[in-house]
C-alpha cells in the first residue's frame, strides 16, 4: 500500500488506492495531521518495510492473582476463585501457596481426589508446609483414608503446634476410630495452644460424654452455653450429655429450646435409644446419627441429614480464618442432635 500527499497546504496524506492495510483492515486517510500519526503508530506507518512489532499485553503478576482469588473466595465463589488459583500456579510454578488453593477450593466443591492431588503437589515443593498437611489430612479423612490421615494430621503438628485445626481433626479421626482416650489428649493437646478454642472445647466434652463422664462433659457444655459460645452446636450436644447420664428430661427442655414437634420426638427417640448402647457401638452412633437395628428397629433409619449428630469433617476447603474458635473451625467439631 502506497502513500501520496495531498496538494492543499496543511491537510495530510490520502491512502492512493483503497483496499487493505495491515493485518486486512481498510482504512481510508485521516484528514488531520494528529490522526494520521494516530494511523501511522497503529498501522505501522506507511513507507516501513515489516511490521511494527506488536504492544504486548499487560502481565498479571502470580502476586495479582493470588490477591485476586483470595478476593473470589473472600465472596463464596471457589469455582472463580481456582481460576485465578490456576493462573497464580502456572505464573509461579515453583511456589507451593498456588497449589494449597486450588487444593483448598476442590475440597469446598466436593471434589477431594483432585484435593488430594493438589495437596501432594504443593507438599512435594514444600514438605514442611503445615497448612497443605492439614488441608491433605483432612481430605484423607473425607475420603474414609483414616490411618494415612492420622499421619498426615501428625506432621502438620510438628509443622506448626500451635495450629489448634491439626490437634482437633486428629482428635476425630481417633474418635472415629473408637480411640476415645487418645482423641481426648489431641483436644487438650490443642487447647495448651488455645484454652478458649470452642470446637476444641466442645469436642472434648462430647468425648467425655461418650466415655460415661457426663458431669465433666455437662460442666464443660454449660459453660459454653453460658458464655454464648457455640450457639445451637453446643446445645444439642449439652441435651445429649444430659441423656447420656440419664436424665432425658433436662435433655428435652434443652433440646426443646432449638427444635418443635417431630423433629423434637426424633432426637428424644434418638436420646433414648443411645441408653442401650456403650463403648464403639455408642460412639458410631452419635457419629453417624443412627441407633443399630437391635435396639430399636422402628429407628433402623438415619436420622435426617440436618438432625445428626456427625462429625463434619467432609467440608475440608481448609480457609485460613479459623484461628480462635470461628465458624470455620465448626465444619470439623462434632455437633449434636439437631
Amino acid at each position: 500500500m502506497q502513500c501520496r500527499r495531498r496538494d492543499t497546504p496543511g491537510r495530510v496524506i490520502r491512502w492512493a488506492r483503497r483496499g487493505a492495510g495491515p493485518h486486512g483492515m481498510r482504512v481510508r486517510c485521516a484528514s488531520s495531521p494528529a490522526v494520521a500519526l494516530l494511523v501511522l503508530a497503529v498501522l505501522g506507518g506507511c513507507a516501513g518495510d515489516g511490521p511494527t512489532p506488536a504492544e504486548p499485553a499487560p502481565r498479571i503478576e502470580a502476586s495479582q492473582a493470588m490477591r485476586m482469588a483470595e478476593a473470589v473466595r473472600a465472596g463464596g465463589d471457589d469455582t472463580g476463585a481456582a481460576v485465578f488459583y490456576g493462573r497464580a500456579h502456572a505464573l509461579a510454578p515453583e511456589e507451593p501457596e498456588p497449589l494449597v488453593g486450588l487444593a483448598e477450593t476442590a475440597a469446598a466443591r466436593g471434589a477431594h481426589d483432585a484435593a488430594a492431588g493438589f495437596f501432594r503437589k504443593a507438599l512435594a515443593l514444600d514438605p514442611r508446609n503445615a497448612v497443605a498437611r492439614l488441608g491433605y489430612g483432612r481430605t484423607l479423612l473425607a475420603l474414609g483414608r483414616t490411618g494415612l490421615a492420622r499421619q498426615e494430621l501428625q506432621a502438620a503438628i510438628d509443622a506448626d503446634p500451635a495450629d489448634p485445626r491439626a490437634h482437633l481433626t486428629l482428635g476425630v479421626v481417633h474418635e472415629l476410630e473408637g480411640e476415645g482416650a487418645e482423641a481426648r489428649r489431641a483436644y487438650q493437646s490443642g487447647l495448651e495452644q488455645d484454652p478458649d478454642h470452642v470446637p476444641l472445647r466442645n469436642n472434648l466434652a462430647l468425648s467425655l460424654a461418650l466415655a460415661g463422664r457426663t458431669d465433666e462433659a455437662i460442666d464443660i457444655l454449660g459453660q459454653l452455653v453460658r458464655g454464648q459460645a457455640g450457639g445451637e452446636r453446643v446445645r444439642r450436644n449439652l441435651a445429649l450429655a444430659h441423656a447420656l447420664a440419664g436424665r432425658l428430661d433436662d435433655a428435652a427442655a434443652i433440646a426443646a429450646h432449638d427444635l418443635r414437634g417431630p423433629a423434637l420426638q426424633r432426637t428424644l427417640t434418638f436420646f433414648r435409644a443411645l441408653r442401650e448402647l456403650d463403648g464403639r457401638r455408642l460412639a458410631e452412633a452419635v457419629m453417624c446419627g443412627c441407633t443399630p437395628p437391635a435396639v430399636t428397629p422402628s429407628e433402623t433409619e438415619p436420622l435426617p441429614p440436618d438432625r445428626r449428630l456427625q462429625a463434619t469433617l467432609v467440608r475440608t476447603d481448609g480457609s485460613r480464618r479459623e484461628r480462635g474458635g470461628t465458624a470455620e473451625d465448626d465444619r470439623t467439631a462434632m455437633t449434636g442432635p439437631r
